[in-house]
């Protein structure tokens, strides 16, 4: 029974650790990957947490033989929950102060500071992806095969987060078909000062309004809203380098960013308090713009 104590114990305090990422927002991906809406993911929410709370509960039941090995890989999990979850919770070090790039409300579909909520690479980790969801709580109108024009992030302008200069600019790429990915994203860089390079991605073909060498105040629209490179549906993506160029470059920072001047309504409610951080699940609203 000791050994089977041990077991229930390991496992609850994985069950407690998951139900962490579930508060932490880690399926609100889902909103935009599988377009639910608020209701079904709800109704997934729901079911995902009713799994825990069974799973919990089995492990009340005694087994007729303890796995050494099954009890490491849990613990292992737990860990790295555990790890990721402290990491989100405490606040950021040596961020960088934005305004929204978009005017109006957004969703946040891929951001935070952990793998469990923010699926980008190292050269981006610190990446925010936005999308606009419609009157019907999709990112489109029309179901399966919908046009780019169907969706409600296409074209919508792309703002100056910050004041700042022009370092790079492409926009040559075609908008690729939605549910299809390409290569070479369109993009925009501005120098706001410090070594601190703002980079705006996937921004429509031909939508630029500026050139390297412009100086630009935040507010200024600057580009539109586009579905470029890897990005299998119209979206904005944010993050800030060390490096002019913008691209992914072997062995450039990235920055964490926090907001000024927005309403953010928190997708999880976990961790506690307001860092004006953005993670997956959050809604943000720019204020002023």
């Amino acid at each position: 029974m000791r050994a089977h104590l041990l077991q229930g114990l390991n496992i609850w305090l994985c069950c407690a650790l998951l139900g962490g990422v579930l508060a932490a927002g880690g399926l609100h991906f889902l909103r935009v990957v599988l377009s639910f809406t608020a209701t079904q993911l709800d109704v997934v929410l729901a079911a995902f947490a009713a799994g825990l709370v069974l799973l919990a509960a089995l492990a009340l039941v005694p087994r007729r033989r303890i796995y050494a090995a099954t009890n490491v890989v849990v613990a292992l999990l737990s860990g790295f929950l555990m790890l990721q979850l402290g990491r989100i919770s405490v606040s950021p070090t040596d961020p960088v102060v934005l305004d929204s790039p978009l005017a109006g409300e957004w969703f946040v579909f891929n951001g935070g500071r952990s793998p469990l909520l923010n699926g980008h690479p190292t050269s981006n980790s610190n990446g925010i992806d936005f999308v606009r969801l419609g009157a019907n709580g999709r990112t489109h109108t029309g179901g399966t095969g919908a046009p780019l024009g169907d969706y409600a992030s296409f074209g919508m302008p792309v703002l100056a987060p910050a004041d700042g200069r022009i370092t790079d600019v492409f926009d040559r790429t075609a908008d690729n078909p939605p549910g299809t990915n390409g290569a070479n994203p369109n993009r925009l860089v501005v120098d706001i000062g410090g070594d601190r390079y703002v980079v705006t991605a996937h921004i429509k073909q031909g939508s630029a309004t500026v050139q390297v060498g412009d100086v630009v105040r935040r507010g200024q629209a600057v580009a539109a809203v586009g579905n470029n490179g890897q990005s299998g549906q119209p979206h904005l993506h944010m993050h800030v380098v060390d490096h002019p160029e913008g691209a992914d470059v072997r062995g450039q920072r990235t920055y964490v960013m926090v907001f000024r001047n927005v309403q953010i309504t928190r997708g999880g409610a976990w961790p506690l308090g307001d860092s004006r951080e953005l993670r997956t699940g959050d809604v943000v609203r720019a204020v002023g713009q």
